[in-house]
């Protein structure tokens, strides 16, 4: 440790190894987001309502709509063996699921030197661009490649098999599967079409150029924001939708039913209610003379009963006098 009590970065650490090891004192939804933002190199809809859900599962307000959580691990981070080497695309090859694509069809890379791909408009060379895309590093990761759209129905993701070399030494080949974490190696490649060159104009970009991995905290911090503007906007909805009664003071006042529906939630156990809902023999008889009570006039029965409590305390004066009299009388007799 320094003497800041900050700490040393360690020999061959690198910005997503700090981050690894920062994630694993955060929640659950926030290390599958951080999974999430890695593997895609941001997020999209589905992936803010999804943590959403998640996020109020931790909370305890759950949903059947909660998703898996897939939480940050060591196999989700860029090798960091791939440092300083050589890093080349041989070949992508069986393609399934990816747009028209033949899966008999192999795309070959040159060992150095610039590869052209060429051909007519609907030839798949797009195609092949979306599996790089995906696959490797890139700071716009696009949607989700589509089936094509001529052929059989399927939930099947895309993929492909992609071969690259290491210092000019072929590697195994690797499968790659859309929405899964690529295969080693894939991460050092770095893919820039129009769609990433838009990143930069379209959105805000504070600097010209943010070392890869740096990134991930400030979109974990969007993505958070897109959390809570979801959570204010059900909030306002939920209040817009309370009924009327739970805002009226009289139903929530210094009551004991008054402070249950003040502090009314999710935690509120519905037997407690079902025993304030419940009148007993006290409560029924009560009940039964409330309509002739309310029936009458009320001016006209307060106006009778202060005559009538005017009449009670001047014949308990009226007593009170004639004891007096009594008790001095009988003094005088003895």
């Amino acid at each position: 440790m320094s003497s800041t009590g900050r700490r040393r970065p360690r020999a061959g650490m690198t910005v997503h190894d700090d981050i690894l090891a920062w994630s694993s004192d955060q929640s659950h939804w926030k290390r599958d987001a951080l999974q999430r933002i890695i593997e895609k190199g941001g997020f999209d809809r589905t992936d803010t309502d999804e943590l959403t859900a998640a996020c109020r599962d931790a909370h305890g307000l759950s949903e059947d709509s909660a998703p898996d959580l897939t939480l940050l691990a060591a196999e989700h981070i860029p090798s960091r063996d791939q440092a300083g080497r050589k890093i080349t695309l041989r070949s992508i090859c069986e393609t399934e699921n990816v747009n028209a694509l033949d899966s008999n069809q192999e795309l070959l890379f040159a060992a150095s030197g610039l590869t052209v791909v060429f051909g007519y408009n609907g030839s798949g060379k797009s195609g092949y661009g979306r599996i790089l895309r995906r696959a490797c590093r890139a700071r716009s990761k696009g949607d989700p490649i589509l089936p094509n759209v001529m052929g059989d129905a399927t939930d099947e993701p895309a993929s492909a098999v992609i071969t690259h070399a290491v210092d000019d030494v072929d590697q195994s080949p690797a499968k790659w599967i859309d929405g899964q974490q690529s295969p080693d190696g894939l991460g050092s490649i770095s893919f820039f079409d129009s769609d990433c060159a838009s990143v930069h104009v379209r959105d805000k970009n504070d600097v010209a150029f943010i070392p890869f991995g740096l990134e991930i905290l400030p979109t974990l911090g969007d993505l958070c924001r897109s959390i809570q503007a979801k959570l204010d906007a059900e909030k306002k909805r939920l209040e817009s939708e309370t009924p009327s009664f739970l805002r009226n003071q009289h139903a929530t006042g210094d009551t004991k039913v008054g402070r249950t529906l003040a502090n009314l939630n999710g935690s509120t156990k519905p037997d407690d209610l079902d025993v304030l809902a419940s009148l007993n023999d006290d409560d029924l008889k009560r009940l039964k003379k409330l309509p002739i009570q309310l029936a009458s006039d009320p001016k006209a029965e307060a106006i009778k009963t202060r005559v009538q409590g005017g009449r009670i305390t001047t014949l308990s004066r009226s007593l009170a006098g004639a004891e007096k009299k009594t008790v001095r009388r009988g003094d005088h007799c003895h």
